[in-house]
């Protein structure tokens, strides 16, 4: 099968993924679009859109750190447009690193004399991510202990994190320590692997990081303060909705959860599979509590398309500015 038809194909099965999840949802009684109605008033309008657009500004700053540890930089408000143009990009394309890719793409055009490490950026600004919602996820677990050990289901879902924080502190180590740097070993595994040579040469670029240990720690601190505002979304959706009953806690550990299972790239911009992640989660802490996490999933989903369509807008009608606005070094920004 040809590439252009294979990859059409697997897009296309990604797209009726999510129309499928959507149909059983809707269908079952688990997601209800008139408790949306209830959100559509100025106060809730108004937070919701200032915990997105918060926390997408921190977003932003947390990979201009990452720029700016590798002598490149560019301008927050140019930031924030290639931020909303992946955004887009999320919901356009099947999978939820479409808006990643895009951003990679511009950010490498722009930057040919630094085209790998630039857009390594976004890679570490992903993983970065990702590690503050597990972080978050298993310290508010831990916190409600009380409700992880009386299920079986979020005992193995707490079982499966820790694995997972184990892997990334493995590749923290392997990035920050210049001993595990040096040993033979490494370089052994990676010949023995499929495509061995790019993985060794993303390694080797994800190594300058090792003498920028107080980007990672900035950028950890903005990743906690940007999951904070994602869940102050979930809670402010939810009491919209007059779900008011769920404990504050269970928002802090089931919506990173919900968001980790979401940017799985399975359908455009997790849509469906956010919705059945968080049902699950929901009724499993509280049964009959599904449609809460079903609900304010569709909630943020809408208000992050509304900033996507922000970014589409800059895409048609600047994109070609983007391209070649090459981002600067720190002393040209200052000049």
């Amino acid at each position: 099968m040809p590439k252009k038809a294979k990859t059409l194909l697997i897009q296309s099965l990604k797209v009726l993924f999510s129309i499928g999840l959507i149909y059983w949802l809707v269908g079952s009684g688990r997601l209800e679009f008139r408790s949306l109605g209830k959100l559509l008033t100025f106060p809730f309008l108004l937070i919701g859109f200032l915990c997105v657009g918060i926390g997408l500004a921190i977003g932003v700053q947390r990979w201009r750190q990452f720029l700016h540890s590798q002598n490149l930089s560019i301008s927050f408000i140019t930031g924030m447009k290639l931020t909303l143009i992946g955004m887009f990009f999320n919901f356009a394309v099947p999978g939820g690193v479409g808006g990643d890719l895009v951003k990679g793409y511009y950010i490498a055009q722009a930057t040919p004399h630094a085209k790998i490490s630039a857009a390594l950026t976004i890679l570490m600004d992903r993983l970065i991510g990702l590690f503050a919602m597990l972080v978050i996820a298993l310290a508010m677990m831990t916190y409600r202990w009380d409700i992880v050990s009386a299920s079986k289901e979020l005992m193995v879902i707490f079982q499966m994190l820790s694995l997972l924080l184990l892997a990334f502190l493995a590749l923290w180590a392997q990035i920050f320590s210049r001993r595990l740097y040096e040993l033979k070993w490494v370089d052994t595994i990676f010949r023995r692997l499929p495509k061995g040579a790019v993985l060794q040469r993303t390694y080797e670029y994800l190594m300058l990081y090792r003498n920028h240990k107080n980007t990672f720690l900035i950028t950890f601190c903005l990743s906690i303060a940007a999951q904070i505002f994602s869940v102050l979304f979930f809670i402010a959706a939810g009491y919209g909705m007059g779900y008011s009953e769920m404990p504050l806690s269970v928002y802090f550990f089931v919506i990173p959860i919900g968001m980790m299972v979401q940017a799985i790239p399975v359908s455009p911009a997790g849509v469906g599979v956010g919705q059945a992640a968080t049902y699950f989660l929901f009724n499993t802490v509280s049964p009959g509590s599904g449609p809460i996490g079903a609900a304010v999933t569709t909630a943020s989903q809408i208000v992050q398309f509304c900033f996507g369509l922000i970014g589409a807008y800059f895409y048609l009608g600047i994109s070609k500015k983007l391209k070649t606005s090459a981002p600067q070094t720190p002393e040209m920004e200052q000049a």
